[in-house]
């Protein structure tokens, strides 16, 4: 299985899950904080905030000639705003995102699974406060561990 197309279906199954906000297949960098922030900024019935995520590859094992395991992080962020208890629907976003890979075959990829005996499943790495774009916010992030089969795969 790609890396392009293992990142593809995370990108699509995070971005499906409701009120999550825009998903991006890559971390952004822009040297304009302004048109940074433009990018994490979603439209929801109450209106406009910054709330975005990032789905980056961040390593690879092989663990036989027929078999390997890529390491996710998903990374969200969500502009703080007291009034509406922000973490905690930001936690909420980041448990539906944790349970939306909590399956044997969550990517519908033949040979990919995010669950086995030796990975219990996605987990949670971080939930903390950044300064991004200018604004304070919660980011939180999800470490999910992909097995592809190359064998089942027919590779």
């Amino acid at each position: 299985m790609s890396i392009a197309t293992l990142r593809a279906a995370i990108v699509a199954k995070v971005a499906a899950l409701p009120a999550i906000g825009v998903v991006h297949d890559r971390e952004r960098y822009l040297d304009n904080q302004s048109a940074l922030r433009a990018l994490y900024v979603s439209t929801f019935p109450e209106g406009e905030r910054l709330q975005g995520w990032y789905v980056s590859w961040t390593d690879m094992n092989p663990t036989s000639r027929d078999e390997r395991e890529d390491v996710w992080t998903i990374v969200g962020y969500r502009a703080v705003h007291d009034e509406s208890s922000s973490e905690t629907e930001f936690a909420l976003l980041a448990d539906q995102v944790v349970q939306a890979f909590r399956d044997y075959d969550p990517l519908g990829q033949p040979g990919v699974t995010t669950l086995n005996a030796s990975q219990p499943g996605p987990s949670l790495e971080a939930m903390d406060h950044v300064m991004f774009c200018g604004v304070l916010c919660h980011r939180v992030a999800v470490k999910l561990i992909t097995a592809s089969y190359t064998a089942v795969q027919g590779q």
